[in-house]
């Protein structure tokens, strides 16, 4: 093993070791936050999302961090594609924390909410998710129906249009304003859905020393997939997403929050070969 690669190596660790670090801090600090005298639904479907989301907040970051800190000697191209993977990582984590903080200051009927805007961190991110593995699809020769952006976009508009058109429980949201957050957040999970799908053909093509790297960030984007479509469910059939709907998304976040970071160290031990 070179001395860079030992050096990446060692970086790549230490930031695991903090983020980890500081996930479990965030998580117990969670616990000790005073529970707003607003909420009315106990206290597990208070601290337990709270400290999940917290938690997995900085793992994303963590992943973020490996993934920017060992792009330097790889060409542009590849570059920009690693880029937007870790703009939606960090759209993601931003999309995540404003959720508690909601919670925290009882906003849930504030117009960023009631508008939609809470949902853009998840649309902006599935895009830059989908441009940064197109890209990474294109540079390996995969060049199918899913890397035409021209097709792909056009036809989750008309899958998210579709998705107003289900039925769910009645909500104390405008229904035009309820109507734009759900087809934002069906954009975000077959966006990423798309990307998973494109991961995994890269995977099969791509150079044997950035096989465990793919693999990592599929399953990282798997489980985000399952995050947005349990979101997606929690909206249609929960009037209260913030119980036994929250935990299971934040958990789903979580899990991808690990398997990101874990794709960060399979990245940093690929570099210099």
């Amino acid at each position: 093993m070179s001395r860079n690669k030992t050096v990446a190596m060692k970086s790549a660790h230490s930031v695991v070791q903090i983020v980890v670090c500081m996930a479990v801090l965030s998580a117990v600090i969670a616990f000790l936050l005073p529970m707003p005298e607003h909420w009315h639904s106990g206290r597990v479907f208070f601290y337990l999302p709270l400290a999940l989301s917290l938690a997995f907040v900085w793992l994303h970051v963590g992943a973020v961090v490996i993934f920017l800190s060992n792009l330097s000697d790889y060409k542009q191209q590849l570059r920009r594609s690693y880029g937007f993977i870790c703009v939606c990582i960090t759209l993601l984590a931003l999309g995540a924390v404003q959720l508690p903080v909601l919670t925290l200051l009882d906003a849930w009927d504030s117009v960023w909410v009631t508008t939609g805007y809470v949902a853009l961190p998840f649309l902006l991110g599935g895009l830059t998710g989908y441009v940064g593995v197109r890209g990474l699809s294109l540079l390996v020769g995969n060049r199918g129906l899913l890397t035409k952006v021209g097709t792909v976009v056009p036809l989750i508009i008309v899958l998210c249009g579709i998705s107003t058109l289900l039925p769910h429980v009645k909500s104390s949201t405008a229904e035009m304003s309820y109507d734009i957050a759900l087809a934002i957040l069906v954009w975000s999970a077959l966006s990423y859905g798309v990307a998973a799908w494109l991961l995994g053909q890269v995977r099969a093509r791509i150079g044997a020393h950035y096989v465990e790297t793919m693999a990592w960030l599929l399953t990282g984007f798997v489980a985000m997939v399952v995050a947005l479509l349990l979101a997606t469910g929690g909206n249609l059939l929960s009037q209260n997403i913030q119980d036994g709907w929250n935990i299971a998304i934040d958990t789903s976040g979580l899990i991808a929050g690990v398997l990101l970071l874990r794709a960060g160290l399979a990245f940093a031990k690929a570099k210099d070969y």
